[in-house]
């Protein structure tokens, strides 16, 4: 979904620059900045879970090898 508010965004970000209208430009960019400030905050989160279900997994994993050896 960001995706495509982004792809919207740069079209028209490139109308107004193409037409001088430096006011919108600028809102544009303001507005891009704010995405991409929460795009950031994502993947962190997403990096943060990842990094929670591998070492879940691994743990799983050693428990496992640990009853099998038993």
């Amino acid at each position: 979904m960001n995706e495509k508010r982004i792809r919207e965004l740069t079209k028209k970000a490139q109308g107004r620059a193409t037409r001088y209208d430096h006011r919108g430009l600028v809102q544009c960019l303001e507005h891009a900045e704010s995405l991409q400030k929460h795009n950031s905050h994502l993947f962190k989160t997403i990096e943060r879970t990842e990094a929670k279900l591998t070492a879940l997994a691994n743990k799983v994993a050693a428990q496992a090898r640990r009853v099998e050896q038993e």
